[in-house]
């Protein structure tokens, strides 16, 4: 069985210029992307997930556990949040 971990607990400070020209300046491919990885977290059962592994790895049933979420939603969801990077799967 596999251990979904996410990366990091904390999202890296965007600095005061966020928002001014980086976005601008990224091409639609890129743009796209970031879109794409959005609507990835826009889900509010994925952001559950992921609310339960801030603190530490945790197996499918203990997601299940802690979040009461279907063991079937949870294993799409954390399939669906693999593909897109954001967790890995730890053997």
């Amino acid at each position: 069985m596999t251990t979904p971990t996410a990366p990091s607990s904390e999202f890296p400070d965007p600095g005061p210029d966020f928002g001014s020209h980086e976005m601008s300046a990224l091409s639609p491919t890129a743009l796209a992307l970031v879109a794409d990885f959005f609507k990835v977290l826009s889900e509010p059962s994925r952001l559950q997930i992921l609310c339960v592994l801030k603190e530490e790895s945790r197996n499918v049933s203990e997601i299940v556990e802690a979040s009461g979420l279907g063991q079937t939603n949870v294993s799409k969801h954390l399939k669906i949040l693999a593909q897109a990077g954001i967790i890995s799967r730890q053997s």
